[in-house]
């Protein structure tokens, strides 16, 4: 029924209103694209320092 309450009682629809609610607005899916985005930042600013303290000093100058 649409209260919730079926012949049997209440039934715990928390699973089926998440689910529902994901389809709806991504929440779920935007935050694990962006915890992807923050992790391949980090891991190229971090390459990027390593490039920067593995170099010879010498500065190209054009």
């Amino acid at each position: 029924m649409a209260s919730g309450w079926g012949i049997t009682g209440n039934k715990d629809c928390t699973l089926l209103r998440e689910d529902y609610l994901e389809c709806l607005h991504h929440s779920k899916e935007f935050q694990r694209r962006n915890r992807i985005y923050k992790e391949e930042q980090r891991k190229l600013r971090a390459a990027s320092r390593k490039g920067e303290e593995a170099g010879d000093g010498t500065h190209n100058h054009h």
